[in-house]
């Protein structure tokens, strides 16, 4: 488990949106990726990230894999609904299709 991992917003429980961030706590890596990497695209050791979402998904009992995004800081929004698998470069994703869980 990696406790220190989680960001969650205090939001309403009457939402109908769950959402969690994960900080640079925990996880394994080397170097400057000494952390819970999550990002495949950032020049990190691919066994490391794997290990990091493994745990990460592990942790949350998720229903399914995420949608892993390629995440940009911009202002792109992936609806996970309509957009093909391989365009997943974004800021952020969405869906309206539960318990579907995106991460970037």
């Amino acid at each position: 488990m990696i406790p220190d991992i989680f960001d969650v917003p205090d939001w309403d429980d009457s939402m109908p949106v769950q959402a969690l961030g994960t900080t640079r706590g925990g996880g394994v890596g080397e170097g400057p990726w000494k952390s819970c990497n999550l990002g495949t695209h950032v020049g990190d050791d691919p066994d490391h990230v794997a290990e990091n979402r493994r745990r990460l998904s592990a942790t949350l009992v998720l229903p399914s894999e995420p949608a892993w995004l390629e995440q940009v800081h911009g202002t792109r929004v992936i609806d996970l609904d309509t957009a093909p698998a391989d365009d997943r470069r974004g800021d952020a994703a969405v869906t309206r299709r539960p318990p579907r869980p995106a991460a970037g």
